[in-house]
């Protein structure tokens, strides 16, 4: 069962490197899905699968700029639990 969703959303590599992704971690063993937006080019793939829930190929969101980050995030949670998808 999905407790909780966060939508973490990043437009730049990451300063904290280290911290961010213990922290995802910890928030993915407390049940919480972390959907996480790539906004523009200046990411780090690796670091985003690493944030992103499995299967990364479901949570993980890459964006050219903002303008539709609202869309994105209301189609990802409509197709998460609208089609039952169990996510690990």
């Amino acid at each position: 069962m999905i407790k909780a969703f966060k939508w973490l959303v990043s437009h730049y590599f990451l300063y904290y490197r280290e911290e961010t992704l213990k922290e995802a971690k910890a928030a993915r063993d407390k049940g919480i899905h972390l959907l996480v937006a790539g906004v523009g080019n200046w990411l780090d793939e690796m670091e985003l699968r690493a944030m992103a829930t499995y299967p990364e190929d479901e949570t993980l969101f890459r964006l050219n700029n903002f303008n539709n980050l609202d869309e994105n995030f209301r189609t990802a949670l409509r197709d998460i639990i609208c089609n039952s998808r169990k996510l690990q």
